[in-house]
């Protein structure tokens, strides 16, 4: 494929843009900012109420030359005015269907310029430049959203959801993020030189800017809440614990994503609640040694690695100061073609989990430089060992460190999360859809339903199940090396994947393809988005004094998002199934509003969804405006009580229904995003049992160098892994 130019790709977009505010040759909206004077273009609700945008403002140097794999820069600035009518080109990434691909073959590729890093901001058009409203309170500043989204730090894009519009007329300044992704963003040779992360960075310095520059569109700087989809809303969680983000938003919205999910960070191990007990390779790296493995591998594919440098064993050390300066000059002067293919090849090896994702790089570097110092997993698990120990009448003795740990910063047999992390005082809102798995498929959704019930047993089965184990880190090694002691030590994994086929392959009558791929799209749902989103929402409530309010969007009248095919109410992307609920991506759609839904399925909302549309915007706004999303200004709506975790006196741990504006009761297990006995045990399942039992087949495995485990060896397959 020939990349796009920048150039072209500008002038899409402003074409799109001309035709969505109908080109009436009125004055263009104007505004200075720290780097010059921006010129906007008007844009306009279904409504007809007007809006302005500029769209494509650099926020920092681009990442090019002696600055690709580099923490960015800030921009220079630029003479004159610049023109800030067209979204600017994606960030370098592989097509989502790249991951069905042969990695022998063709690849598809985004492949436009790395210059990248722009933002695009809407104001109501009565805000002027010094903060005022016209009409309004003179003076009064407007809330601002910084919006991120991303999917599995792989693929994404601002220009994905261009029609911002709506939400914006409401008296919100928005502000939608691009950042670098994949091998760009995350590449990580765990040293200073190759710190890992720069997309997280990328973020930071987008925030810092909107500090600087939100006052220029009428937004308040002091009133700023950070809202992340998916990857993005993983990166919202690495945010609130960066010792380097306070100040910088004032509440945060999570949707469809969590920190604590097996995908968002990189050799997170669930079989110890002590933290670098299996190393995952790379030496006393922690758990970035899995990015360390994957960016050497990279590397060595381009021929900018001599072959013995990491062989993937568990013994190997990082590859040095030196070494890395090396490898990066020969990896900047590959071109974004041949970067994109290697990553891709990686993906494949990786069957479809994503290689470079962020690291908590505390490990590595100097307390000055950190960003995400430490993975609060380890301390979630310990706690939750405690309290299992403590209903079991007793407490058990936290675990020493191996002494391969490389980490100054807290005693690991003593550390709560208390000891670890700050109290957040910061208010959050975090919730999933019913049907976020549905994202998984997409690109092989429309194969799987053509080929048959056989094959989509054999697939869930043979694929997505012992994937799902192995993330979740009960590992194959870990219960061959057992053999000679546990007779049946050899069966054990076979055992939890029928445990998964129990609870989720035969809940289908047998021949019945749409009730199977209704349980696969449960699978993925509950494996990499309800569980990990039940401990994200239990840690934060425990670890804030600000209230943090828990959501569910079930879609009992509309259908899937953006990820299973763009639209509610359809079904995953190419498949003749019918799947009922709210897919991966609904909630920004109804977020958004109506232009999004006619952007992303050619037609308008039914009534209900209007409505739907109409009070998640206004609790969202509420929450921006005051830290609660309860609509009280007339008193006829519910009051969207706190979810209290089991730290508060009288925990409540009710969540608000979205769709039917009703504050629900939990499950049986008290999880946030469902209800019934059914769904209580399988998060029991993905948070209790997998995690207990891949400690305990860890601690009885022999010790390898280094006090850790046997490697691991993925096998090639079928991407069954992430899209998030």
């Amino acid at each position: 494929m020939a990349p796009l130019s920048a150039a072209v790709h500008r002038l899409v977009s402003l074409l799109l843009v001309l035709v969505v505010h109908g080109g009436k040759g009125q004055e263009a909206p104007r505004r200075v900012v720290r780097q010059g004077m921006l010129t906007g273009v008007k844009l306009f609700t279904d409504g007809r109420v007007s809006v302005n945008a500029y769209l494509g403002i650099p926020y920092a140097a681009p990442p090019v030359g002696h600055l690709r794999f580099a923490p960015p820069e800030r921009h220079p600035g630029w003479n004159g005015s610049m023109f800030a009518g067209a979204f600017a080109s994606p960030c370098p990434q592989p097509r989502p269907e790249a991951l069905t691909e042969d990695p022998d073959g063709p690849v598809s590729m985004q492949l436009t310029g790395e210059d990248c890093l722009y933002l695009n901001v809407w104001t109501p058009d009565n805000s002027n430049s010094a903060g005022g409203v016209r009409g309004g309170t003179p003076g009064r500043l407007l809330p601002v959203m910084v919006f991120l989204e991303g999917e599995s730090f792989v693929h994404g894009s601002p220009a994905r959801f261009p029609a911002m519009q709506e939400l914006s007329a409401r008296g919100l300044v928005v502000v939608s993020v691009a950042y670098r992704l994949n091998v760009f963003g995350f590449l990580c040779f765990g040293e200073a030189v190759a710190r890992g992360n720069l997309g997280l960075l990328d973020q930071y310095v987008a925030l810092r800017w909107v500090q600087e520059n939100a006052g220029a569109f009428g937004g308040d700087p002091a009133k700023v809440t950070l809202v992340g989809h998916s990857a993005g809303a993983a990166s919202a969680f690495f945010h609130l614990y960066s010792p380097r983000t306070k100040g910088l938003f004032q509440g945060a919205i999570l949707m469809s994503g969590s920190g604590l999910a097996p995908w968002a960070l990189s050799g997170r191990d669930f079989s110890s609640s002590t933290p670098g007990s299996r190393t995952e390779g790379a030496g006393a790296r922690g758990g970035a040694g899995a990015a360390i493995l994957a960016s050497v591998s990279i590397a060595r594919s381009l021929g900018c690695a001599p072959n013995t440098l990491l062989d993937g064993s568990a013994s190997a050390a990082a590859p040095g100061p030196t070494a890395s300066r090396e490898m990066l000059s020969c990896l900047r002067s590959k071109t974004t073609e041949e970067l994109l293919r290697a990553f891709h090849t990686q993906l494949k090896l990786g069957n479809g989990s994503a290689p470079l994702v962020p690291v908590a790089d505390g490990a590595f570097l100097p307390p000055s430089e950190q960003y995400f110092p430490r993975d609060p997993l380890p301390c979630v698990l310990r706690e939750e060992e405690d309290v299992g120990g403590r209903r079991g009448g007793r407490r058990p003795t936290p675990p020493r460190p191996p002494a391969s740990v490389d980490w100054t910063t807290a005693d690991w047999a003593t550390d709560s999360c208390d000891k670890a992390f700050s109290k957040l005082d910061i208010p959050v809102v975090t919730g999933v859809a019913s049907h976020d798995g549905v994202v998984n498929l997409y690109g092989r959704g429309e194969s799987l339903a053509r080929e048959g019930y056989n094959q989509l047993r054999s697939f869930f089965e043979s694929k997505a199940v012992p994937w799902a184990v192995r993330q979740y880190g009960v590992r194959q090694d870990a219960v061959a090396a057992q053999a000679g002691a546990l007779s049946e030590a050899t069966t054990l994994p076979l055992v939890v994947q029928e445990a998964l086929r129990f609870e989720y392959v035969d809940r289908s009558p047998d021949g019945d393809t749409e009730a199977l791929l209704s349980q696969l799209i449960e699978f993925y749902t509950d494996s990499q988005f309800r569980a990990p989103h039940e401990r994200q929402l239990r840690f934060l409530s425990r670890m804030s004094t600000r209230p943090v309010f828990a959501y569910v969007l079930e879609g009992t009248s509309h259908g899937g998002g953006f990820g299973s095919g763009g639209v509610p109410g359809s079904a995953p992307k190419g498949t003749a199934v019918n799947v009922t609920g709210a897919g991966h991506g609904s909630d920004l759609v109804l977020l958004f509003g109506s232009l999004a839904m006619l952007r992303a399925s050619g037609r308008r909302f039914s009534a209900s969804e209007e409505r739907l549309s109409d009070a998640i915007q206004r609790l969202w706004l509420e929450f921006m405006r005051q830290g609660n999303p309860t609509l009280n200004a007339y008193g006829y709506d519910p009051v969207w009580r706190p979810y209290g975790g089991d730290g508060g006196s009288s925990p409540s741990r009710a969540f608000m229904a979205l769709e039917r504006q009703q504050m629900r009761a939990p499950s049986t297990s008290g999880h946030s995003s469902g209800t019934g006995h059914d769904l209580g045990r399988r998060i029991a399942l993905w948070n209790g049992f997998l995690p207990r039992l891949a400690s305990a087949l860890h601690a009885a495995a022999p010790q390898g160098p280094q006090g850790s485990k046997a490697h691991d060896t993925e096998v090639e397959g079928e991407s069954v892994g992430p899209q998030h």
